[in-house]
């Protein structure tokens, strides 16, 4: 019998006015590689799967009340993901905004927190990598 696992810290991200996903908008007006999102999704599976503390060094504390994970691929800037714990539940984490300078975006970050706890709606469960369209030919 295969069992289904479930995420035991779901991950969700922000989603904006128009109804994308403003972590995955960031990182492509960013020019962000599909490898430096493949090694910040692996982070996220980890954590959800395990919890925070399974990914050592990779989230990094950047104010009193936001956390960040950190992405560095030699090469690349570094990238960082910033998001709350626990915003509805005791065991989830949600993804507000993407920065190369997390302190000076910490503004939008609590400003998206915001908006997320007036309206659940604004958050959404999905990875940050792209999935491929269309069939493959083999």
């Amino acid at each position: 019998m295969d069992v289904i696992p479930f995420p035991v810290w779901p991950v969700y991200c922000y989603v904006d006015g128009d109804g994308e996903n403003a972590i995955i908008r960031w990182l492509d007006e960013n020019g962000v590689s599909s490898q430096m999102r493949g090694t910040l999704q692996s982070f996220i599976e980890i954590v959800q799967y395990n919890d925070p503390s399974a990914v050592p060094g990779v989230i990094v504390r950047i104010s009193k009340d936001l956390e960040a994970f950190r992405g560095v691929r030699k090469g690349e800037q570094p990238v960082f993901l910033i998001f709350c714990r626990s915003v509805y539940t005791d065991c989830e984490i949600t993804l507000l905004n993407a920065s190369r300078a997390p302190r000076e975006s910490l503004a939008d970050a609590r400003s998206n927190l915001e908006t997320i706890r007036r309206d659940r709606r604004r958050r959404r469960y999905e990875p940050i990598t792209r999935r491929l369209a269309g069939n493959l030919q083999g």
